[in-house]
């Protein structure tokens, strides 16, 4: 038994020794090499950390009206929504049919009301859309004013309380690009030769020509400048010119009070579609 015990003390001391003279190794190869002791790393204060950017969604706008609530194949305008919480991160999608509605010049003019201007294709098909509110998060500047932040989760909300839809009754006017050939009872070389002098460029740079029509009046508009308008009750026949049974891009409208205005069919359009778009929406 007591051999036993000497046995087990001298394994301990044996055990000891090895471990200090692990330890003196270590040291002596610090002191030897000059290997430099490994720094303790500083605590990060709080004032040192990354701050996070200063954004903030908010509560999610709603959206209960929109006016008008409908628009035309090929039309397009301004619409006015109404609802609650819109800033300037607000932004609306209209989807008809798979189909994404053009949406330009957005502007929220206070919390509860908003305008934009929307452009629809001129093949859309009449029919419900649905509607969604985007909302992206904003952040104050130095000043305090509220601005919309360029990054963060842009928050999507489907709007339930308020309709729109493409529909040929729609008010919103439609806007067809046209080439003015002239004001009378134009015969065919006329227009060719009109039709010639268009097409070198004699609008100039002004802005090309847009035929505005709605349930109330047409009228003609470059740039700025309305060329001519008229009532829409003061249409008596919307004409086309063909060829061997084919258009030729050339149609005008007869009003009652004896004016004829003739068109050509503008950048865009295939012959025919100008005039099928005018003569659908004037009723003639």
């Amino acid at each position: 038994m007591n051999s036993r015990r000497v046995y087990r003390n001298i394994l301990v001391c044996c055990f000891a020794a090895a471990l200090c003279g692990s330890v003196g190794v270590t040291s002596l190869a610090f002191a030897q090499f000059g290997l430099p002791k490994l720094p303790k790393l500083p605590k990060v204060k709080k004032s040192d950390a990354p701050q996070k950017k200063n954004e903030n969604i908010g509560p999610m706008p709603e959206l209960t009206k929109i006016e008008p609530d409908s628009a035309p194949p090929g039309g397009g305008g301004q619409i006015v929504l109404t609802g609650s919480n819109f800033s300037v991160g607000t932004s609306l999608r209209i989807t008809c049919h798979d189909q994404r509605v053009t949406i330009g010049d957005f502007k929220v003019e206070s919390p509860t009301r908003a305008v934009a201007h929307i452009t629809i294709a001129s093949g859309a098909t009449e029919g419900p859309c649905e509607l969604a509110l985007e909302q992206r998060p904003t952040t104050k500047d130095a000043s305090g004013e509220i601005t919309a932040s360029p990054g963060g989760t842009v928050e999507v909300v489907q709007v339930k309380t308020a309709t729109f839809s493409i529909s040929k009754s729609s008010p919103l006017p439609i806007s067809v690009s046209v080439i003015y050939l002239g004001e009378g009872d134009m015969q065919f070389m006329d227009l060719m030769m009109k039709m010639q002098k268009s097409m070198q460029g004699s609008w100039g740079d002004s802005g090309k020509p847009l035929l505005v029509l709605s349930h109330d009046q047409f009228k003609l508009v470059q740039g700025d400048k309305t060329v001519f308008s008229e009532p829409a009750s003061n249409v008596k026949e919307v004409g086309q010119m063909s060829m061997q049974g084919q258009s030729t891009g050339i149609f005008r409208i007869v009003c009652k009070n004896g004016k004829i205005y003739n068109f050509m069919e503008g950048q865009g359009n295939s012959k025919g579609e100008a005039y099928r778009i005018v003569k659908s929406t004037l009723g003639k």
